[in-house]
């Protein structure tokens, strides 16, 4: 009898080993499956970032291709080109203001080599420019100029204008290419 219960013991505690050693076994299967599970996941986060990163590289490259005439800046700010709505209020006493379509090729030529050429006279004004095929300055677009302008809600531009203001008011207005060159010539 007692080696029954001997067997009995050894076979009871043969049978909690071998649980035991498939539970643990167990455990290091779903741990397996668990980190399987986890790298996939990882996996397809780092995918979709990569395939969201490449499409934003694509649409903006593609933005560039669309307007090829849009000039490259060099990443500085100018503090010449202003909006045509601050043509009245610019911090010195006495400046020029030159409102141009910088769409217009040969407008853009003679002007741009214009302005140029006045900021390298050793004595001159302070000179702004305005781009007025912006969308921010269309407003000031009319068939007709204004030269008894006093203040910017009744700026009219037509064409390609100098305005010379002194001490807050218009001093002079030149309409017309030829005319604005002449003057800072």
């Amino acid at each position: 009898m007692s080696n029954k219960k001997t067997i009995r013991k050894t076979n009871t505690k043969n049978k909690k080993e071998s649980l035991e050693q498939a539970k643990k076994i167990e455990e290091v299967g779903e741990f397996k499956t668990d980190f399987k599970n986890i790298i996939w996941v990882v996996g397809g986060i780092l995918v979709f970032f990569l395939a969201f990163y490449l499409l934003t590289l694509y649409l903006t490259n593609r933005g560039e291709r669309i307007t090829p005439n849009k000039p490259s800046g060099d990443g500085t700010i100018s503090y010449t080109d202003i909006m045509a709505g601050r043509s009245f209020s610019m911090p010195e006493k006495e400046y020029l203001v030159v409102y141009y379509d910088r769409e217009d090729a040969e407008v853009l030529s003679s002007l741009s080599l214009a302005v140029s050429g006045y900021r390298s006279k050793e004595e001159h004004l302070t000179i702004y420019t305005v781009d007025m095929s912006s969308s921010f300055n269309k407003g000031y677009i009319s068939e007709e100029g204004n030269s008894s302008v006093s203040d910017v809600s009744e700026l009219k531009i037509n064409g390609p204008t100098l305005i010379h203001f002194k001490d807050g008011s218009v001093s002079e207005y030149i309409e017309g290419k030829d005319q604005v060159v002449g003057y800072l010539e």
